[in-house]
Order: C-alpha cells, then sequence, then structure tokens
C-alpha cells in the first residue's frame, strides 16, 4: 500500500425546487498499491477502509478489475480476501507514479489553449452563463449536474462539484477538468477529483482585509498579556514577566512594587483611583495604566449633542439663537438643573 488519499463519495441525492443536497455519503478511501514492478489504482469502500494501512504489504485474492486498459482501477468487494505479506522495495519512479494516480497534476492552462491539452487542466475565467441544475438517471445512480460557461469554454460539471453556489459575473478557477469534444464543440468535464474556488474581487478583498484590521485594533487577542501588572502591581515581577514596558518604566513598576504606601492604598482604593494617586509621584507609568483602563473612543457624545441642538432649536423656537451654547450646556449635562431654585429666583409677569 504506497499511498493513500480520502475520497468522500455522495450516493445518494436529494432534489427539490431549491437544487441538490447530499443525502447520504460514504469515506471511501483511494490507495495505490504496487507489487515492485507496477503501480494501480485501488478504491477501498468505508467499511473495508480500515483493514488497510499505508506503507504496509497485502496479498489480494478475489477482486475485479475495472478498465479497458492499464492502468487498471481493483475494486474490493465483501468477497475480497487479503493478507499481510512481507515488505515491498519501491523505486523513486513507482513511488512518483503511485503520487499521480493519487493526485493527479493539473496545470493552469489557458482557455484558449485547452484544445491542445491532453492531460487534467486548471482553468480560470468569467462565469458568463449558468444552466439550473438538472437530474441526471444514470442506471440506478442519480446525481446532479450543471453547464457553465467561462467565457468562450463550456464547463460540465458533475456530483459534488455541481451544486457549488455560483453566479453569473464571478470569476472562478476549476481544477482537474478532462477535455472532451461533442457536437456543439470543445467541452471541459469535471472528475472526481476536481475543485471549485470562487475568487474574491479586489475591492471586496480589499474592504474584508480592512475591515480586519479594525476588528484587530478594537478588540486584541487578549488585551491582559503583558499588561497585568495594571490590575495588580504587587504581585508582578518586572524582571522575570512581560510587562510590555519599557526599561525606564520598568524601573519605576519595581519601585511601586516595593513602596508600603502605595500598598496600603492598594486596598482602599478602587484601581482608577489607585493609579491617579500613583501619579503625583511615577506620572509617566500611571498615565501608562491609566490610558489601558480607559474604553476605546465613540461617536456618542458627539451625536448626542448634535440630537440635543436637533430637539432644541425646533422652527418655532428659533429665536434661541443667542443663548443656544447655555441651553445646550443644559442639556448635555448630567446633573439635573433645580428648576425650582432657577424659577424661584425670577419674578413672574403677573400680566400674563
Amino acid at each position: 500500500m504506497v499511498m493513500v488519499a480520502e475520497q468522500p463519495r455522495v450516493v445518494a441525492w436529494e432534489f427539490d425546487a431549491s437544487g441538490a443536497r447530499p443525502a447520504s455519503t460514504k469515506h471511501n478511501v483511494l490507495a495505490a498499491i504496487s507489487d515492485g514492478q507496477s503501480v494501480a489504482k485501488v478504491t477501498i469502500y468505508e467499511e473495508f477502509s480500515s483493514k488497510f494501512q499505508e506503507g504496509r504489504s497485502y496479498v489480494l485474492k478475489g477482486h475485479s478489475l475495472r478498465g479497458q486498459s492499464p492502468p487498471y482501477i481493483i475494486n474490493i468487494s465483501r468477497e475480497t480476501m487479503f493478507f499481510r505479506s512481507a515488505p515491498i522495495q519501491m523505486s523513486e519512479a513507482l513511488t512518483k507514479q503511485a503520487e499521480d494516480l493519487i493526485r493527479p497534476i493539473s496545470l493552469l492552462t489557458p482557455l484558449r489553449s485547452c484544445s491542445e491539452a491532453r492531460d487534467l487542466v486548471t482553468v480560470e475565467g468569467e462565469v458568463i452563463e449558468l444552466s439550473s441544475l438538472k437530474k441526471i438517471t444514470k442506471g440506478k445512480d442519480i446525481f446532479p449536474m450543471r453547464n457553465i460557461k467561462l467565457q468562450q469554454l463550456s464547463l460540465c460539471l458533475w456530483r459534488e462539484v455541481s451544486v457549488k453556489q455560483l453566479q453569473i459575473g464571478a470569476r472562478m478557477k476549476v481544477s482537474h477538468l478532462k477535455a472532451s469534444k461533442t457536437d456543439y464543440g470543445l467541452q471541459l468535464q469535471s472528475t472526481n477529483f476536481s475543485t471549485i474556488e470562487v475568487q474574491i474581487s479586489d475591492s471586496v478583498s480589499q474592504h474584508l482585509s480592512q475591515l480586519a484590521e479594525k476588528v484587530d485594533d478594537y478588540f486584541p487577542e487578549d488585551p491582559r498579556d503583558g499588561h497585568m501588572w495594571i490590575l495588580d502591581p504587587f504581585s508582578v515581577d518586572p524582571t522575570e514577566e512581560d510587562v510590555a514596558l519599557p526599561s525606564h518604566l520598568e524601573s519605576q513598576l519595581l519601585e511601586v512594587s516595593t513602596e508600603s504606601t502605595l500598598k496600603l492604598q492598594w486596598g482602599k482604593l478602587d484601581l482608577g483611583s489607585f493609579w491617579i494617586a500613583v501619579s503625583k509621584e511615577y506620572p509617566c507609568l500611571a498615565l501608562r495604566a491609566v490610558k489601558h483602563l480607559l474604553p476605546f473612543t465613540t461617536t456618542y457624545l458627539c451625536e448626542s449633542g448634535f440630537s440635543s441642538v436637533a430637539t432644541t432649536k425646533t422652527k418655532a423656537r428659533n429665536r434661541l439663537r443667542a443663548i443656544l451654547e447655555a441651553t445646550l450646556r443644559v442639556s448635555l449635562s448630567p446633573i439635573p438643573p433645580r428648576l425650582d431654585l432657577i424659577v424661584s429666583e425670577r419674578q413672574a409677569q403677573v400680566s400674563h
């Protein structure tokens, strides 16, 4: 058993008005076996895959061959018997041949050159036509199929790759396609190794990159890394732990951790008040701590100010322009005005 690779296979599909989806999947194994002189490809069904291991040698009996010419595909069934045998020496050429069978090469090929390709190809282009999903019946096997047109080339996608979400105008890359000639010209057919990669446009990619940078700025992986000294400066040793501080601030932190007066205040004050008290003797270190304790800024205060202006200066109250600043200060202040006191200091017009 030279090389093995997992090859999940959908054996039953569910069809409805929205499309097709896998109903039952078998996790088969594709293996390359060799007798030391040649290499063949084996499909090991899910119920037998646990009985084989890569790198070990076996004797097979009761298997069947599939294919018109070498290299044949060997199918293993319940009637197949296998026995452990002595190791077989493998040459580099046979190992390379086994790798080509399990992981065939598929080179990126220009669309105009696909008609000359004899091996599996990978193409890239823009989808200009997209057919609806079709239900194909072949004997007892029922599976989905879809035709698409990639610029000037027609592609026929079978089984798993046909249910990939696509749309007209999208750029995509399809691997491991086999060229075949039809009555309508050249057509590329998908294989069991085919995969589809839908490419994101440059503008969308740039936007997502900028969004990721903003998210990293607002929500770092763990803001406590290197800043545990802010939460408890007396339990952190700057000489042994990473405190994310320059050398002159490390020495200040070391002095703070040995200050008995500050340690007494530590138990009596909250975190913010403690660092404000530290700022009298160590302003640079305290400023670094306070900056990390403050939450990130928002536009709430600015937006609330605009809302207060819009509420205060209505069309009916347009004459408030001269005292708008004073009115706005009262609206934005967290201190509620003592209206009773203000009114009592004014004399009301009794004629009104």
